[in-house]
């Protein structure tokens, strides 16, 4: 893999040594992915863990998060639990109060006495020739959470229950090494791109899984030049290339040689999903068509398209990404079965694969209009 900043691993390095003392257990797993747990980031889970349950919610905890629930139930006492609730609801206020809480913790120098490193953070910034206002006001409002998690690491003894939920943690780290390193040799297998080709838009991706975080949650931020997975594993540990393909596809959909044909074929059904969940999170005709070419090959990759049964699956998975509006991922996994069969590389394939996928609309279309006049809807 190729990233836009050629001394990545010296920065991503001296950001570990500098900012996360000690603290962070990192293990490569393919290029410059790496999988992050520590100390801060656990006592930030732990915090917002017991400052939201009064009592332990089957429904909502998996194993180990009622595990850490009941230890810190036990080792608090009443009183201060109280408080810590208070705290976490007047944070909860905002709804993006999780994704700022661990913004801070990657920011933040490890227990016992955990500081937000701000003027450590403002020389980064400028260093960079970033907004430190705008950098800044991510955390604004949480002033006070480093003093608040440095007496909960202390009271609620985090460092032994740290240790006693290593096991999850290992297991979790193996879990994600084999599912990144499979999934992303899939991706550049399937779309036959040489990873030494591709120039993502950030420096590298740490994943971090979040154990005993709410169910499903996943953020994805771009935070100093390191694109964050943050995963709340639920049934089973799974992750997604989505991202990474975005970067994989962007010099096809976003070329300038392309773009009349993409808007052909978006405009033909953009009036249809005007009310969608796809519309109000993509209105640019060009982005949307991306994010539903992403979403097929993510789907057709993690599925495994070669096993049986797996067709089915992939088709009612396509079919409900349709019903909230990305309406051509089902015909785009039609295209994608042509380029399976023509043996070219997804660049060479792709003029044929707008070609064929324009050609496929206009012959649902005039099928829908046949349908309307029966009564029913497009879609």
């Amino acid at each position: 893999m190729k990233f836009k900043n050629p001394d990545c691993l010296w920065m991503v390095l001296f950001m570990l040594a500098f900012f996360i003392p000690a603290q962070a257990d990192t293990e490569s797993v393919k290029g410059r992915i790496s999988i992050r747990s520590d100390e801060t980031l656990f006592t930030t889970f732990a915090f917002i863990t017991i400052g939201s349950f009064e009592t332990a919610d089957k429904e909502k905890m998996v194993p180990i998060k009622e595990f850490v629930w009941r230890r810190l139930n036990r080792t608090l006492e009443p009183g201060y639990l109280e408080k810590i609730r208070r705290q976490c609801q007047e944070f909860q206020k905002d709804k993006m109060f999780e994704y700022r809480a661990t913004m801070l913790a990657l920011n933040s120098s490890p227990p016992p006495q955990i500081r937000f490193l701000k003027e450590e953070l403002k020389r980064y910034v400028k260093g960079r020739g970033g907004n430190v206002k705008e950098t800044l006001s991510t955390f604004r409002g949480l002033e006070l959470l480093p003093e608040m998690l440095t007496e909960f690491y202390l009271r609620a003894n985090i460092r032994e229950l740290y240790e006693d939920c290593q096991p999850w943690y290992e297991e979790a780290v193996f879990e994600y090494q084999r599912i990144v390193s499979r999934l992303l040799a899939a991706a550049f297998e399937y779309l036959k791109i040489n990873e030494e080709s591709v120039e993502f838009e950030f420096d590298c991706v740490v994943i971090i899984p979040n154990l005993i975080g709410p169910r499903g949650s996943a953020m994805g931020p771009v935070w100093r030049g390191i694109k964050y997975d943050v995963h709340t594993p639920w049934d089973r540990i799974s992750w997604s290339p989505h991202e990474l393909i975005h970067d994989m596809i962007a010099p096809l959909t976003k070329s300038d040689k392309h773009i009349d044909l993409i808007l052909s074929i978006t405009n033909s059904i953009w009036a249809n999903i005007e009310k969608t969940p796809a519309r109000d999170y993509y209105q640019d005709p060009i982005s949307f068509f991306d994010e539903c070419l992403v979403r097929t090959i993510d789907h057709l990759v993690a599925e495994g398209r070669d096993k049986a049964g797996n067709r089915d699956r992939l088709r009612a998975a396509l079919s409900e990404q349709a019903n909230r509006g990305f309406v051509l991922c089902p015909l785009m996994l039609e295209v994608l079965l042509d380029y399976e069969r023509s043996g070219q590389s997804f660049r060479d394939f792709f003029p044929e694969f707008l070609l064929l996928l324009k050609k496929k609309l206009s012959g649902q279309e005039a099928m829908a209009m046949v349908d309307c006049k029966r009564g029913s809807r497009m879609w």
